[in-house]
């Protein structure tokens, strides 16, 4: 969790805009104590932070050298959301969306890690990850309950982020280790804040994209509503996970206990 945070405050902090490409090793430790302060990190022993530190400011050298290439090819591309948090209140029945406290309505909050737009009206939503471990493909993505990046789509679609406003036409992971980018772009599109495919993708469309949103919308609905029935028992959707998950010893599903 401590790399986590260390990894994504880099990231707000270094594609704040106009980007800069040109930061020093000295500014990046300087960041990192501050970052360390304000995350109110502690360590069973300070010299663990040394070899912590130093890790991740050749990770912010890294991330700006690739960064910088990419925007060199993306030239529109502009970062408009760092760390963006985001708040509302939802009917499951009626699937009103309101800003303010309402009854009969959940309380619904999160925070994207990161939102692109090349400034024609299109946005991209980046999610960091430590590693490309467990990420499946966008076609798996409803099937393995893989939600997250639907779920931003969905919110920013729904004009819920009022100074993010446009169409979203790429969904991806970002995995910190090679700064690949996996997940959803839709092909027609490819150039401006992405490049095209090697291989063609069926369900790289608009259509695929209305899909998922509708998909992902009414499994949120549904699960609201059950929610709101009280039904709140534990049930994986694999009993398989069960085996290796960290949490089956706290786990309320009646065949762990």
């Amino acid at each position: 969790r401590t790399r986590g945070q260390l990894a994504h405050a880099i990231c707000e902090q270094l594609t704040i805009e106009p980007m800069r490409f040109d930061w020093t090793v000295t500014e990046l430790e300087e960041l990192l104590e501050r970052v360390r302060i304000e995350k109110k990190l502690i360590f069973a022993d300070d010299r663990l932070w040394i070899p912590l530190k130093k890790r991740h400011v050749q990770l912010g050298l890294r991330f700006l050298e690739f960064e910088k290439r990419w925007r060199e090819e993306f030239k529109k591309t502009r970062t408009i959301g760092r760390e963006k948090r985001f708040e509302f209140y939802l009917d499951p029945k009626t699937e009103e969306i309101h800003r303010e406290a309402k009854d009969n309505c959940f309380r619904i909050s999160g925070q994207i890690d990161r939102v692109d737009t090349d400034g024609d009206g299109h946005l991209v939503v980046l999610d960091y990850k430590s590693s490309s471990g467990g990420i499946s493909a966008h076609a798996s993505w409803l099937k393995n309950h893989e939600l997250q990046l639907l779920f931003y789509m969905w919110v920013l679609e729904k004009g819920l982020m009022e100074d993010m406003q446009g169409e979203v036409i790429g969904l991806f992971y970002y995995v910190f280790r090679n700064f690949e980018r996996k997940g959803f772009k839709i092909e027609d599109l490819a150039g401006t804040l992405y490049p095209a495919s090697k291989r063609k993708d069926k369900n790289a469309t608009y259509e695929a994209k209305e899909r998922y949103l509708t998909e992902f919308s009414q499994i949120l609905m549904t699960t609201l509503d059950r929610i709101k029935k009280g039904e709140c028992d534990a049930r994986p959707a694999d009993y398989k996970t069960c085996t290796t998950c960290e949490w089956r010893r706290q786990c309320r599903a009646p065949h762990l206990n």
